[in-house]
């Protein structure tokens, strides 16, 4: 019995492994949640109470700065009231930037307002009191309001600045000429030829002065000089200052050709005569006024200067001798025979023969 009773219990435990329950099906609802997948980029955690970073703001400085790029641009085009609105405001932001005077100072002396000019400049120099350029501007347009003594004072300054400055000598010659001091005026030439023995008007302005003297020899010595000086920079591929160095060689021309006059030699006077007029041609000067304002000695120091607007400071080219060198330059295109972009010394004078009927000028410079 009890043996029976084991087999018994034997086949139940077997039973039950062979034969398991089956298991319960879970339904949509029992499926657990698959484990969250982990951002790979998080977005960082919200800051509570962090303010917005606040815009970048322009500095007056930087508004004066674009104010200033910007009346340079409008005086490169020409609108020089504009130009004066934008430095005026950009100095009303910051005045302390030399740079915005001076430009404003030359607006202002291309419109003919030489005392504001001036009052700009003399900021300009009180912000930087070695910028030996800024003197120079200044001195011009005392020259323009006829005030030779403070031009020779600003003049001086430049030379004690800058000894080796041709130039400078050069203006201050001209304006010890204007206050009939020509023997200053003749030892600051000679100063500026022997810094540079190529420097036409400083040969010019000596020669007018020896003639103003009664030293015609010495006059004519000197005009010949500039004239072949000239004559030999105009030998190149082109002309760089082709305004500057037609009026100076008009200027040699017509003044030497006075001085012949005086002497009584009719011949080289009328030789002189035909030169001077076809570089008068090539200028458009139709009027005996502009002539006048160009090449007459007794108008030398305001009118040559005020008419042509010559900076020879190397510091900024003005507005308006920018249009008028634009102007010959188009009037003088025809010249150009072989379409180069460039006039060489022999179409130029080719040009002047055909347009006036006149013979070649540079055969009267070689001698005096």
């Amino acid at each position: 019995m009890k043996r029976l009773l084991v087999c018994l219990l034997l086949v139940g435990v077997v039973g039950c492994e062979t034969s398991p329950s089956p298991e319960p099906q879970l339904t949509q609802e029992d499926r657990p949640e698959p484990p969250p997948v982990e951002n790979e980029n998080p977005e960082p955690p919200l800051v509570q109470n962090e303010s917005p970073k606040p815009p970048l703001v322009e500095t007056d400085a930087e508004k004066a700065k674009k104010e200033y790029e910007k009346g340079i641009g409008f005086a490169e085009r020409g609108d020089g009231v504009t130009a004066i609105a934008c430095y005026s405001q950009a100095i009303l932001l910051d005045s302390n930037y030399a740079a915005t005077h001076i430009h404003r100072g030359l607006a202002y002396k291309a419109q003919g307002e030489y005392d504001k000019a001036i009052a700009d400049y003399t900021r300009a120099i009180q912000l930087d009191e070695n910028d030996a350029a800024t003197y120079n501007l200044r001195a011009k347009c005392y020259m323009y309001k006829g005030d030779a003594d403070l031009a020779i004072k600003d003049l001086s300054q430049v030379i004690r600045l800058d000894m080796g400055n041709a130039d400078a000598y050069q203006f201050r010659a001209v304006a010890y000429e204007a206050h009939r001091e020509l023997d200053k005026a003749i030892a600051d030439c000679t100063t500026a030829i022997q810094l540079d023995e190529n420097h036409a008007l400083a040969y010019i302005t000596r020669g007018v002065d020896f003639a103003n003297q009664g030293n015609q020899k010495n006059a004519i010595a000197d005009l010949t000089r500039a004239i072949n000086i000239l004559n030999i920079k105009r030998d190149g591929p082109g002309f760089d200052g082709l305004l500057d160095d037609l009026v100076a060689l008009g200027k040699a021309h017509n003044n030497r050709r006075t001085v012949y006059a005086m002497l009584g030699d009719l011949e080289k006077t009328k030789a002189d005569r035909l030169a001077f007029d076809g570089i008068r041609a090539a200028l458009g000067l139709d009027s005996e006024e502009d002539v006048r304002r160009l090449f007459d000695p007794e108008e030398n120091v305001k009118r040559f200067m005020e008419a042509n607007d010559i900076d020879r400071d190397g510091f900024v080219s003005t507005e308006e001798s920018e249009r008028i060198s634009e102007q010959n330059r188009r009037r003088l295109a025809p010249a150009d025979n072989d379409g180069d972009g460039s006039i060489s010394s022999g179409e130029l004078f080719k040009f002047l023969i055909e347009r006036t009927g006149r013979m070649d000028p540079r055969k009267f410079d070689s001698k005096p």
